[in-house]
């Protein structure tokens, strides 16, 4: 958990529950303790290998666009080696994702989209 986070959210109410996955980063309590003395702040966590079913976007939809992220970032990769496309260059990014959220949008992924809410 950072701190960012605890200071921004955490600091407006004092008493909550955070709910948050069993990322080992979450498992900080002292961080919490050390921002929020005074503060009554609950944590549960979320069991390992449960997020699909607490969190369905991960699995109906994060899982389809890194997929298909990753399979144009490696189809320029392969083909375009002598290219001067820069595969971390801000302006690839914004047009591979752009990309990616036009063919997301079409209509045989809408049951996909559908399904992750």
């Amino acid at each position: 958990m950072t701190s960012i986070y605890v200071t921004r959210v955490c600091r407006k109410y004092q008493s909550e529950m955070l709910l948050v996955d069993s990322w080992s980063g979450h498992k900080d309590d002292l961080t919490l303790a050390r921002v929020l003395p005074d503060a009554d702040i609950t944590i549960k966590l979320i069991h390992p290998k449960t997020i699909k079913y607490v969190q369905p976007l991960d699995v109906y939809f994060f899982r389809q666009l890194k997929i298909y992220v990753r399979r144009i970032h490696d189809f320029v990769r392969c083909n375009f080696e002598t290219s001067q496309t820069k595969l971390h260059d801000r302006m690839f990014i914004m047009k591979m994702f752009s990309i990616v959220y036009n063919q997301l949008g079409a209509k045989p992924f809408q049951n996909m989209l559908i399904y992750a809410w």
